[in-house]
């Protein structure tokens, strides 16, 4: 899998459906070799760096290995970088870095990065991948492109990193209060729905930030324009000219941020899963959760194109009508040799598709409980989604707390500051007669978290060489989020997938992985604008 495909990126993804993703590879036992006899070439260097003996000296004196023409290397020795655990191709770091970057004297933090270093020298440049969230980890996403073009660990330094508030790099957390924040109904179709929601959603920012042991203050620093300064602190550290930077989902965020600050430094930017940094909070949550609304009623109507499932199920849309009129369930079932029954909700029910409409096999599955749903009144594949999307724990009857999300909202609510409330509030309204609803609110907390003035650049067009991936599918980022910005950005190529998932590039499309590695590689964008990706939308059923 590359990099991080099972982005959280914001509202539900971050916060009730967190445990669904798929981002958090294996560890690895980093086994580095003592070298023997003379250093040869870059990557004889990367051995001895990495055999344990790196650290830099206090007083600033670092050995070095006999001969070194590698830069890179040569710096990351330096600053003491091992072999990270995950990849010991790659050399984990850290940076001092000020928490304001325009008040350098004050409070500083610990930023953590990995850098496999090219294995020829000196390299072509450097490529930063941006994960998703804001909270996945970077540290855990290490990704050397070889399976995609082997040209990128031969000519290129590769990075990622830790975004400020994330893992090494300061993380912070509360699960104790995102489990309280979590502990209730999300589905928000009435005025007495909607004031259950705002009850927590309101205490969770003061509850969280007292957890972390931080002040609104400080929070207010974890935002978007900080880790583009975080980011240009590497770039500087290592001393190369420009960066070519592929960043994903909230990524795309990010590397926007750079590129607007910092666009002399910029050799190149894919953008995949495209935000939109001119919309509000309240137009972000209406894209989403009209979006989540639409790809349900495809995948839907979609079954009509599927002969095992227009046999079993007829009319979907009126399957699914059925299926919610028999809510709330009483579901009984078996988890490790033990008899639960837990009552299934509309809530429930709406947390569960929300989080598997996001790739062709998952759009699958939601059909496949409604078959059962509809032939037999088996209610257990549906609920098994549910667990899956929430990491349900059937023994304590409650969803997994994934800490992660706190720094969603850290840095979602620093980077919006205080939002209109009534706006944000009257947009949601406008949603409720939607099949799906909850989708809009995954920002809410923002309305009694955020404080100030927006921190966020709102980005309008660009100065740097950029390539747009944008899926009609997408269910995190939306589709329409895309097309805005690629309507602004005339200069940008852009990639427009037919179907797909959140983010395409290095999942086998191969349309998207060709026409990305020549941009990333060699800077030619598609010949056509847009470039037309088809891909498939629902798997063909049943699933396997």
């Amino acid at each position: 899998m590359f990099g991080l495909r099972g982005d959280r990126f914001g509202l539900w993804v971050a916060l009730l459906l967190a445990g669904c993703g798929d981002e958090t590879a294996a560890r690895l036992d980093a086994e580095v070799a003592e070298p023997d006899g003379e250093v040869t070439d870059a990557a004889d260097a990367r051995e001895d760096v990495t055999d344990g003996d790196t650290d830099a000296d206090t007083d600033g004196d670092t050995e070095v290995g006999p001969r070194d023409p590698n830069a890179t290397l040569t710096t990351l020795t330096a600053l003491g970088a091992r072999a990270c655990d995950l990849d010991g191709s790659f050399l984990c770091g850290s940076l001092d870095l000020p928490l304001d970057h325009q008040a350098p004297e004050g409070a500083r933090f610990r930023w953590a990065f990995a850098v496999r270093p090219a294995d020829v020298s000196p390299p072509r440049g450097l490529l930063v991948t941006i994960v998703g969230g804001p909270g996945d980890s970077g540290l855990e996403s290490l990704d050397d492109y070889a399976y995609l073009d082997d040209r990128f660990p031969r000519e290129f330094d590769m990075a990622y990193f830790d975004l400020r508030g994330v893992g090494e790099s300061n993380g912070l957390y509360c699960p104790r209060a995102l489990a309280s924040y979590l502990d209730g109904d999300f589905r928000v179709n009435t005025a007495a729905t909607e004031a259950a929601l705002l009850t927590r959603a309101d205490a969770l920012g003061p509850a969280c930030l007292a957890e972390m042991g931080i002040t609104p203050a400080t929070a207010a620093l974890y935002n978007t324009a900080q880790a583009a300064d975080d980011l240009e602190s590497l770039r500087a550290t290592l001393a190369h000219p420009r960066l070519t930077i592929y960043g994903l989902s909230y990524g795309t965020q990010l590397g926007q941020a750079y590129a607007f600050k910092y666009p002399e430094n910029v050799a190149g930017l894919v953008i995949d899963g495209v935000v939109d940094m001119t919309s509000s909070l309240e137009d972000y949550g209406t894209s989403l959760g009209e979006s989540s609304d639409d790809l349900l009623k495809q995948t839907l109507d979609a079954c009509a194109l599927d002969t095992w499932c227009r046999s079993s199920l007829g009319d979907a849309r009126r399957a699914w009508d059925r299926a919610v009129a028999q809510l709330p369930v009483r579901i009984n079932y078996e988890y490790d040799g033990v008899a639960y029954a837990r009552t299934m909700t509309r809530s429930d029910l709406d947390s569960a598709v929300f989080a598997y409409l996001g790739e062709a096999s998952d759009r699958g599955q939601i059909l496949e409980a409604l078959v059962a749903i509809e032939a037999r009144r088996d209610w257990e594949p549906m609920q098994e989604l549910y667990f899956a999307a929430t990491g349900f724990d059937p023994e304590t009857d409650a969803v997994s707390v994934d800490p992660t999300a706190s720094t969603y909202f850290l840095v979602t609510c620093a980077d919006y500051g205080r939002v209109d409330r009534e706006a944000y509030l009257a947009a949601g309204r406008r949603l409720w007669r939607q099949d799906l609803t909850s989708g809009f609110y995954g920002d809410v907390p923002c309305l009694g978290w955020g404080e100030g003035e927006r921190r966020m650049p709102s980005v309008v067009d660009l100065e740097v060489p950029t390539l747009l991936v944008n899926a009609t599918s997408d269910n995190a980022t939306p589709y329409r989020q895309g097309v805005a910005v690629a309507a602004r950005m005339t200069r940008a190529g852009v990639i427009d997938v037919t179907g797909g998932n959140h983010v395409m590039y290095g999942i086998g499309n191969g349309c998207v992985d060709d026409a990305v590695n020549a941009f990333l590689l060699d800077g030619t964008l598609p010949a056509s604008r847009p470039l037309a990706c088809p891909d498939v939308f629902l798997a063909p059923l049943p699933l396997e």
